[in-house]
């Protein structure tokens, strides 16, 4: 198995890039000149349904704003790259604040005012799974996301 099957096979989001040389002719001045071409493919992270979130607290020095933060994983522990996450007011549709994860699953929300929100976790497409979190004042929140295998046989685009 090559290094790109297996992460493909673990599910893992790989940007592949290649440079070519190409070879450009013009005739008017009968000069030759090479360019650089950038090809760059992007491999298809499939992930399956979402799992609970686990989140652990802790208790921040008096006066420190409440933060939330996490990591997104897939079934296998690979950092998940471009998962949205949304925190929503609880019992509204106010959109508190947004973020992405980065290249190592990475998020973060600082200066948080205390309160009941609902984590809102998207990834490839528009549903989005929710989940209710309180937010403590003086408290650091550590959320991991992670999600079920892709099923097998079913086709992933």
């Amino acid at each position: 198995m090559t290094w790109l099957q297996e992460r493909m096979s673990c599910g893992s989001i790989k940007l592949v890039s290649e440079q070519r040389d190409l070879e450009v002719r013009v005739e008017a001045g009968k000069e030759t000149s090479l360019g650089r071409l950038l090809l760059e493919v992007k491999v298809v992270l499939c992930l399956g349904n979402a799992n609970k979130l686990r989140i652990s607290e802790m208790k921040l020095p008096v006066g420190v704003k409440p933060r939330v933060s996490g990591t997104a994983r897939g079934d296998k522990g690979i950092a998940v790259e471009d998962v949205i996450i949304r925190l929503v007011a609880a019992g509204t549709s106010n959109v508190i604040a947004v973020t992405r994860s980065d290249q190592k699953g990475e998020f973060q929300f600082v200066g948080m005012k205390p309160g009941v929100y609902y984590r809102e976790i998207s990834f490839g497409g528009p549903e989005f799974t929710r989940a209710k979190l309180r937010v403590r004042k003086s408290h650091a929140f550590e959320v991991l996301l992670t999600w079920q295998p892709w099923p097998p046989g079913e086709l992933c685009i």
